[in-house]
């Protein structure tokens, strides 16, 4: 700046030019500046991509397949070890595990032993270092993702919300179906709260559901998973921010569905019997006990 002033007492320069490369040199380094910041972001997020799995799908031979009502819903992991640092000990080892046809079956165990890994295992988002994951007797490496996302619903602790409708938020796009529009509102108790969204079902979502709690996000996930009318669920802490009665009724809710194979993930059950009412448990704390 001194050196500015003493061009312009100096008469050899005017303030008009001083103003402007002024003008110009902060644009040009608030620019640099994001784009090093732009670039710090990308580098952060290459430990995260290195936990996952990826396979090379170029020359697979994928297996087209979907369910109806004559083809189970059938799930199982065979010898399935994973671990995010290949050098770590794996945080999942050598599971065995089948998911029968329209039995319920819950996971437990405390933080960081593997319950989410397991159900993002299922759902194809990474793949075992060893063993093999099937569905419907048909290896995942052998199907496409298409396939997987179009039989398997994944709702989330943080399901994504999109800035669009409540009636988009719920179909995603899908054929309009009234019937079905229905029973997932009344299955998420979404009716019970509609009053909450001033133009119903038309009710714009903003800034991807920061104005609406978490308990409505939760719901809406569900009902969503209902309108998709799939056969098997995988629920990921999917009750957290309900209250107790509303994750008791959705819990109930789901174990009542007759026609779907449903794994859940809790911390915590709003029903004190979840555990003795489900199929099947797998307890990763026993797991993780004897790999300490």
């Amino acid at each position: 700046m001194g050196h500015a002033c003493l061009l312009f007492f100096a008469r050899l320069v005017p303030v008009g030019v001083i103003n402007g490369a002024r003008y110009f040199s902060a644009t040009i380094f608030a620019n640099l500046t994001g784009l090093m910041a732009n670039v710090i972001e990308m580098k952060t997020v290459e430990p995260i991509f290195a936990k996952y799995t990826f396979t090379d799908l170029q020359h697979t031979n994928f297996v087209k397949t979907s369910f109806n009502e004559n083809i189970a819903s059938e799930i199982s992991l065979a010898n399935v070890s994973f671990s995010y640092d290949h050098s770590e000990q794996p945080i999942i080892e050598h599971l065995t595990y089948q998911f029968a046809t329209n039995n319920k079956y819950a996971i437990v165990g405390k933080s960081g032993v593997g319950k989410s890994t397991i159900l993002n295992i299922l759902t194809g988002r990474i793949a075992p270092l060893v063993g093999q994951v099937y569905l419907n007797g048909v290896a995942y490496s052998k199907l496409d993702s298409a396939t997987l996302n179009e039989n398997i619903v994944y709702i989330t602790q943080n399901p994504h919300i999109f800035s669009a409708s409540l009636n988009f938020n719920i179909t995603l796009g899908a054929d309009e179906d009234d019937e079905l529009m229905e029973r997932a509102l009344k299955f998420s108790g979404i009716d019970a709260t509609m009053s909450i969204f001033a133009d119903g079902l038309q009710t714009m979502i903003d800034q991807s559901g920061r104005h609406i709690s978490g308990g409505q996000r939760e719901r809406i996930a569900i009902a969503r998973g209902v309108y998709q009318n799939k056969r098997i669920w995988l629920v990921d802490e999917a009750t957290a921010s309900l209250d107790q009665k509303s994750a008791y009724d959705i819990e109930s809710a789901l174990l009542a569905m007759t026609d779907i194979t449903l794994i859940v993930v809790s911390h915590h059950f709003a029903r004190p019997d979840f555990l003795e009412t489900v199929d099947g448990v797998i307890d990763l704390n026993q797991s993780a006990e004897k790999r300490g």
